[in-house]
């Protein structure tokens, strides 16, 4: 594309059609290719300009087609600048976590338990960790066993509820004549066999914390 061809100071000519070696300094593509192992925010240097750049490999039906090259940053002052920013923030969220208390013990898991190499779980794991601070609703998508648990664990002990409960509920496991109550609770005598005294439901034991439904 054009933004590669500004990058390394080629025409279309004098990159199409030729091996990747010859057109892009320092190039580590055909290496991938041939591992097939992911490399993600890697220093190179192309032109005297040094770029943090991710090599992700293509694969279909277990063999690896090709690789996908793309620069994350242009700027290596940018890095150091986000680098220093992240420190900034790392220390004080590690001081209000101690003015403010431990995290819930029922998450286990955070974003450094989760290992992504390829591009699709990178970008799912970066969007997780964007919403993690918010108050907004998060939808994790997947397959059963995929992770999603491992996901919402992660992302409660990055949200400002870290410290506060974290209620997982399955709903397949409740009737439909049960689930109202489960979740909404109910008061003393509200049905025949109901807990004496009443019972909190889910969604109040969860109050201020996280509800993983």
């Amino acid at each position: 594309n054009e933004s590669f061809l500004r990058i390394h100071h080629l025409t279309r000519e004098q990159s199409e059609g030729h091996p990747v070696v010859e057109v892009i300094d320092n190039t580590r593509m055909h290496i991938v290719a041939k591992t097939g192992v992911a490399e993600v925010d890697e220093i190179q240097t192309i032109n005297g300009h040094e770029y943090v750049v991710s090599r992700i490999p293509i694969f279909k039906d277990g063999k690896c087609l090709g690789v996908v090259g793309k620069i994350v940053f242009q700027d290596f002052q940018e890095i150091q600048r986000l680098a220093l920013k992240a420190k900034r923030l790392q220390m004080e969220l590690e001081a209000l976590r101690k003015s403010k208390g431990k995290p819930h013990s029922d998450t286990r898991f955070s974003f450094e338990d989760i290992i992504a190499t390829c591009e699709t779980s990178l970008l799912a794991k970066e969007r997780a960790m964007m919403g993690a601070p918010t108050t907004s609703t998060i939808l994790l998508l997947g397959e059963s066993g995929v992770g999603k648990e491992v996901y919402a664990h992660a992302i409660h002990n990055l949200s400002p509820r870290y410290s506060r409960p974290f209620v997982r509920v399955n709903c397949s496991a409740f009737t439909e004549t049960l689930i109202e109550s489960e979740l909404f609770g109910y008061e003393d005598g509200a049905f025949t066999g109901a807990r004496k005294g009443g019972r909190a439901g889910k969604f109040e034991l969860a109050d201020t914390g996280t509800i993983f439904l």
